[in-house]
């Protein structure tokens, strides 16, 4: 078996873009191994097997099974089987979730084994990351139902979905996943610093995301030139309204922190709102409001000192979430109880379960969009 791990690394680099997993599979089953792929949809609510070799595919959900509880706890599970044993193991890369791999064998697979194949799960997942860039096989079945074209443009614009290294963890979530237009997030991770922001864009449509998508582009230049954090919203906030005459804005909440010191700078731009979590109690961090980006022209900016310690979590909600209404509001409260039910979870989990609860307390389709975006400074 050995033998035959090794060489499906090598075979999936060798293989074109959209048959990937086809190399894996079939290098794993001149073993006697049989391979399933199953990637998490937008919502993340559920996972949707990829099969090359009959074009079908079966959804399970992310809440129930072993396939569900996989990926949301990213830790691998092996089940004993009639003839066998079949082992599930997370897909991820740096903390971004993509699926599970499941692997059944004709009999015990042993801890070395199932080390093995954890390293070729790891290899799958940067195998895919980069094929998702080159070919969309892999993007139709993470997809319920077709995006609208200002959704295409958001996903395009988004970070990964999730980040992992040893100071810090990261998750971020939009909804509704396949028409959303005007909110966002980025986050940007530096040896020394975390920079984090959430966007909350007006209106809706194609017009909405092409404002989101200058901010954000120019909020991005601007941190690369690289200068103070007051500087880079300025000049987003220019670039805006050189665009759009002030027709269009975007509220924005930028947080830096110094990951040696817990030092932290915020500029609090409209409406999204931070709470922080330290030793399980959730307090609303108070910041001074200024302007929305693109309302007027030569906005100044300050910003506002702030002071976190490791353990903290750090948690940004657009107003999509903390000022939902209907046919009840959500409000501040259910946000807390939210967030208060989310705290022994993970961050990619706590923001889906955000995002869960507020799809809850609605009937149907989300009137306005949502961003909950999700910190964890660890020890």
């Amino acid at each position: 078996m050995i033998q035959a791990f090794a060489a499906a690394a090598q075979l999936m680099r060798a293989a074109p873009p959209g048959s990937v997993f086809t190399a894996l599979r079939d290098s794993l089953a001149s073993d006697g191994l049989t391979a399933r792929l199953w990637l998490a949809d937008y919502r993340q609510v559920g996972l949707r097997s990829v099969d090359d070799s009959t074009g079908a595919s079966e959804q399970v959900s992310v809440s129930e099974g072993a396939i569900g509880r996989v990926y949301a706890s990213q830790r691998h599970a092996v089940l004993l089987a009639r003839q066998g044993s079949i082992a599930y193991l997370p897909l991820h890369a740096r903390g971004e979730r993509l699926g599970v791999l499941q692997v059944t064998a004709g009999f015990s697979l042993g801890s070395h084994e199932v080390d093995q194949l954890e390293d070729i799960a790891d290899a799958l997942a940067a195998e895919l990351i980069a094929a998702m860039r080159i070919t969309d096989h892999f993007e139709r079945p993470r997809r319920n139902r077709a995006l609208t074209v200002a959704a295409e443009m958001q996903w395009a614009l988004l970070p990964p979905t999730g980040y992992r290294d040893e100071r810090v963890s990261l998750a971020g979530l939009v909804e509704p996943a396949y028409s959303i237009a005007g909110d966002a997030f980025d986050w940007s991770v530096a040896s020394e610093t975390v920079t984090i922001a959430v966007f909350d864009g007006v209106a809706r449509g194609v017009t909405a995301a092409m404002a989101t998508a200058l901010c954000v582009n120019a909020l991005r230049n601007a941190r690369r030139a690289p200068v103070s954090l007051a500087d880079q919203v300025a000049l987003a906030d220019q670039a805006l309204y050189a665009y759009f005459g002030g027709e269009s804005h975007i509220s924005t909440l930028v947080v830096q922190l110094d990951l040696r010191s817990g030092h932290a700078v915020a500029i609090d731009a409209g409406s999204p709102q931070l709470f922080v979590i330290r030793d399980r109690d959730v307090s609303a961090v108070v910041l001074e409001p200024q302007l929305p980006l693109g309302m007027f022209e030569e906005t100044h900016y300050r910003e506002q000192q702030l002071t976190f310690a490791p353990g903290d979590r750090l948690m940004i909600v657009s107003d999509g979430v903390h000022a939902a209404g209907t046919p009840v509001a959500f409000g501040v409260t259910a946000l807390r109880e939210a967030i208060d039910a989310s705290l022994d979870s993970n961050p990619p989990e706590a923001v889906r379960h955000i995002i869960a609860a507020l799809h809850a307390h609605h009937t149907g389709e989300l009137e306005d969009d949502a961003v909950a975006l999700c910190l964890d400074w660890r020890r």
